[in-house]
């Protein structure tokens, strides 16, 4: 995910560092997509349809929160 939204994310990143109100928002997000996300992903995969626009925005969240959680 990170190599085809590597901006994004880097911004995402920058961003959730510096303003912990959207890190908290992220986080909230996170949490109460996630088993959705990841029924959704497993759809699209086995259709192999494009993802929607609610899963796009969970993965380049999740990628952003986790990397600056590595940090």
């Amino acid at each position: 995910m990170r190599e085809y939204a590597g901006a994004a994310v880097q911004k995402l990143t920058y961003r959730m560092e510096d303003d912990p109100h959207f890190r908290s928002a992220v986080d909230r997000f996170l949490a109460s997509e996630e088993s959705d996300a990841e029924r959704t992903l497993r759809e699209a995969e086995k259709s192999r349809t494009e993802a929607s626009a609610r899963l796009a925005a969970y993965l380049v969240l999740d990628t952003a929160f986790t990397a600056m959680n590595a940090n």
